[in-house]
């Protein structure tokens, strides 16, 4: 008995170069045209004329110009992102100011109170003092 997977090989092994070239073209353009299929998308190009080039020109400026407008509003938001930011700041700063001016706002109308109930004492005392006096000058 022959092995004739042997022979087969030999074969494959002493076909010229461009017979191998030829049937490796063959084979590759077979996958491509079933993924093509798969896809449902069909091939841009036309060898004499670089229809293909120009295809692949034209969506590289498309992209071009979607990478320029995506890097135009990238800017515009990084920029008010920071105008943003420094109104926060400067709120927050506005805030603590006055709350610094509420305390001393409240620290001063405790003391005003604290001076005026002390007024209210002495004034209480010296009418105190005055009816004791008079008491005593119409006693007397």
């Amino acid at each position: 008995m022959s092995d004739n997977s042997s022979l087969s090989h030999l074969a494959a092994m002493t076909r010229p170069c461009w017979l191998r070239r030829a049937v490796r073209n063959r084979q590759r353009h077979a996958i491509e045209q079933a993924s093509r299929r798969w896809r449902g998308t069909r091939r841009k190009f036309d060898s004499h004329t670089g229809e293909k080039r120009k295809a692949v020109e034209k969506s590289l400026q498309g992209d071009v110009a979607e990478a320029k407008a995506l890097e135009t509003s990238y800017a515009d938001a990084s920029k008010a992102l920071e105008e943003a930011s420094s109104r926060a700041t400067e709120a927050e700063k506005r805030a603590a100011e006055l709350t610094e001016g509420r305390k001393h706002r409240v620290v001063a109308l405790r003391k005003a109170e604290a001076a005026r109930k002390k007024e209210q004492a002495v004034i209480q005392e010296k009418e105190e003092f005055i009816r004791e006096q008079s008491e005593a000058v119409h006693k007397s």
